[in-house]
This record gives structure tokens, sequence and C-alpha cells, in this order.
């Protein structure tokens, strides 16, 4: 079975409030919302506090803590994926709700991270994720695409409605490892 990650040349990235405060220490003279074209493909930024825009593809890295993101603006973005979008997800310290329903994903246990943890994806690529916190999940309706040491799913595709999830259980520093490539199972 080969899971194809989608990649359209336009992309909506949702950043959180404390994604926001980073970038302002760093960019303080940039807009909130902004937009650049990399590798032929547009990506568009819209801070979580903005009106939702229309996309094929939406992006919410690292999540961090549990106001990353309202619940409303949660329940909007997962109508637009129920309707046929696909929503790539990955989280630090933010804890979900209603995240099985929509990640196809049982949260197990969730403890400190110690350190690095490798997490193999088909085809035998190896790569070392850190997160604060280390999620054990138990997949029910998702497709595992990636495991950490423990065979435990790190990273992995739900259908929802007529779109996808894509989960990543550690900060999303890899993304350019897993989004752009054809992943095959």
């Amino acid at each position: 079975m080969t899971t194809t990650l989608p990649w359209p040349r336009e992309k909506k990235m949702i950043r959180s409030d404390q994604e926001e405060e980073e970038k302002k220490r760093d960019l303080s003279d940039r807009p909130k919302k902004s937009h650049f074209k990399t590798a032929s493909r547009d990506i568009e930024f819209s801070h979580v506090s903005q009106p939702l825009p229309d996309a094929r593809f939406y992006m919410l890295p690292s999540l961090k803590g549990d106001a990353s993101i309202s619940r409303h603006r949660l329940c909007e973005l997962l109508d637009r994926v129920k309707a046929g979008a696909a929503l790539y997800l990955s989280v630090d310290t933010a804890l979900l709700s209603p995240f099985e329903e929509f990640s196809g994903l049982a949260v197990v246990s969730r403890s400190k991270q110690s350190g690095p943890d490798t997490v193999t994806l088909p085809g035998g690529y190896n790569v070392k994720l850190q997160g604060t916190y280390k999620l054990r999940l138990k997949a029910g309706q998702a497709e595992v695409l990636g495991t950490d040491a423990d065979n435990n799913p790190v990273f992995t595709c739900a259908s929802y409605g007529k779109g996808k999830v894509y989960f990543l259980g550690a900060r999303d520093r890899l993304l350019q490892h897993l989004v752009c490539e054809k992943v095959t199972r």
C-alpha cells in the first residue's frame, strides 16, 4: 500500500500564539499574515486568531500548550478536512480534543521525554526526533507510517470524512524529510 503525502502548490499554515511570539522576537517588522514562494509552491501563513483561509492542505506544526488553537478554530479546521482538505499536524506539548476522532489514534500515556528518539519510516529511513513529551499511542483507524524504537506509532495518516489527517507526535523539525517524499509502506 502506498500513501502519498499531499503537497499541493498552495498550502495554508496556521501559527499558534507561541510560534507567533517567537517570530515576533526574530521578525518584529513582519506582518502576522505573510506569504512566500519556495520550490514552486506557495505557502500562506495565518495566525490562529485570523479567519481560516480556504485551502486544500493545512499545516499546524509543533503545537505547544493546550491553548495552541481554540476549540472553535480546531473544529472549523476539522470541518474543512471532513470536506476533503488534508491536515498535517505535529505536537510538542499540546493535547487536542477530540484527538482520537480525527487522528484515528488513542493516547495510552504521555511522559516527559529524556532525549531524542529514533523513528523508522518505511523504506528504511531512520530519523531522530526530539519532543518535550513522548506520546504512547494506539493506532485504531490510523495507518502507521513511522514508529519509534518501541514500535510505538509516531507518524500516521487517518481518513477523516473526505480528507486526511497526517500526525507527527513530535516537534516538526523533520517536516522537510516527511512531507516532500512519497512514503511507501
